[in-house]
């Protein structure tokens, strides 16, 4: 069994240069690892930072924009502010609250799903809508969407649970399917992609699905596992978690990181042979063959958002609103910068939220503050 992990391992996901968060986490798979071109290391200065007055959301990077959703004193308030100055090109109140609302961007495009629909998409540039899509079957919709190939996927849930594949370019349903229970195992998750297909979570179950047809190709059922599975990412030929061969859908043993369901601190970041995960109070960096712990640094404060990774370093925000930055091989504490936590008061809960990176910056929400930093 170890032997198939290993072999699973010797082929990396590439990573385009100067990647970008595209949805949580970074990208579609959720990996929480970006690789820029050009030398990022730390020290980082702040470039500016905003206090929308409630809790932001993970961000989107569209070229020189940065996206984010903000629970305001006055209402979910879109937002498109320039990456460097953080001065607004376009803001727009939209319908639905911060609970449930959903960001993904493509090719332009900036996708927005709230918890009672429509499916949204507006010009990334201008905020101007592009077109708007009531699906079918489904009243509510909690769940992080993504794009692949020209594709825009979503899941509702409360009619049985079903999982759409749309037009990213028109809003045309292409397929839909109904996965016969929630899209979740009891709050909101994600839709992951990798390897060529759509792994969808519901209840103690794992499907994937051809992304362009919608067949299905497999079904993981966690039920003998003692809990609903929570499909954190994809990496290196498996899913998190437990680590499921992603063509067969067999687990391939416990030595993988374990993840639940939801936005929480236990969603893995990666970067080379190490997952990086939140437990008993530390950032914890661990061999993802055999499962060895490599070191740990204390975060006593808590921590509820996930780390990202950004060439090489580890990148972990506290409860407290202080950012740290780790050495991702040997764990040395490179710099702490105290943020705090803005009018909100609190860490992020609502809307969904994590760090995100684009343009050679990083992105950082911490409670109602949403702050930019680059090299100094």
């Amino acid at each position: 069994m170890a032997i198939g992990l290993l072999a699973l391992l010797a082929a990396e996901r590439a990573v385009a240069a100067d990647s970008a968060s595209s949805t949580f986490q970074i990208d579609p798979a959720h990996d929480g690892v970006v690789t820029f071109a050009a030398r990022f290391a730390p020290p980082l200065k702040q470039l500016w930072s905003i206090d929308f007055g409630g809790p932001v959301s993970y961000p989107v990077v569209a070229g020189n924009l940065v996206l984010v959703l903000a629970d305001t004193p006055i209402g979910t308030l879109l937002s498109a502010l320039d990456t460097t100055t953080g001065k607004p090109a376009w803001q727009k109140l939209v319908n639905g609250g911060a609970t449930g609302s959903h960001l993904a961007y493509d090719a332009g495009t900036v996708f927005l799903m709230t918890f009672g629909g429509p499916l949204q998409a507006f010009s990334a540039a201008t905020g101007k809508p592009v077109w708007a899509r009531k699906l079918p079957n489904e009243y509510f919709f909690d769940d992080v969407p993504v794009v692949a190939d020209n594709l825009l996927y979503v899941a509702g849930e409360g009619s049985g649970g079903y999982v759409y594949a749309v037009d990213e370019h028109s809003g045309s349903l292409v397929w839909d399917h109904l996965l016969g229970g929630l899209a979740n195992s009891g709050g909101n998750s994600v839709l992951t992609i990798g390897a060529g297909h759509l792994f969808v979570p519901f209840i103690l179950n794992v499907e994937a699905f051809a992304p362009v047809s919608g067949t299905v190709l497999w079904t993981y059922c966690g039920c003998g596992d003692g809990g609903g599975v929570g499909l954190a990412a994809y990496y290196k030929g498996l899913l998190y978690a437990p680590a499921i061969d992603v063509n067969s859908g067999v687990v391939l043993g416990t030595t993988a990181p374990r993840v639940i369901s939801g936005f929480g601190n236990s969603f893995p970041a990666f970067s080379g042979t190490t997952y990086f995960v939140m437990a008993n109070s530390a950032l914890t960096a661990n061999s993802i063959s055999v499962g060895t712990l490599k070191w740990d640094f204390p975060i006593t404060e808590g921590v509820s958002l996930p780390s990202i990774v950004v060439n090489g370093n580890v990148y972990t925000l506290s409860d407290t609103g202080n950012l740290y930055v780790n050495n991702g091989a040997t764990g040395t504490l490179l710099q702490t910068i105290a943020l705090g936590l803005g009018q909100a008061g609190k860490p992020n809960s609502i809307p969904a939220s994590g760090l995100g990176a684009g343009d050679g910056k990083i992105f950082v929400p911490s409670g109602s503050v949403f702050a930019a930093f680059a090299p100094k």
